[in-house]
């Protein structure tokens, strides 16, 4: 969710992980299924003509069966 000014988009992101199938294994015993939730800011430059640019800042909770931590990701794309 975000708010445009001008070609900058400002605003809050996340996601919910969820493991659908048990992991498998000689010392797996009950399944061991991951999951775990993220929040944080994001920030977008869009403008025709011009690389996307993007970064976002997550920070992981409520985890289960996976360590918690921070998504940090800066991406630079381009379509031709």
């Amino acid at each position: 969710m975000g708010q445009h000014a001008g070609p900058w988009t400002i605003g809050v992101g996340g996601y919910f992980y969820r493991q659908l199938t048990d992991d498998e294994g000689p010392s797996v015993t009950d399944g061991n299924r991951a999951e775990v939730t993220a929040f944080g800011p994001a920030l977008s430059y869009f403008k025709p003509g011009a690389p996307v640019i993007s970064l976002h800042a997550y920070k992981e909770f409520d985890a289960s069966n996976r360590a918690e931590g921070y998504n940090l990701a800066f991406r630079i794309a381009k379509s031709f």
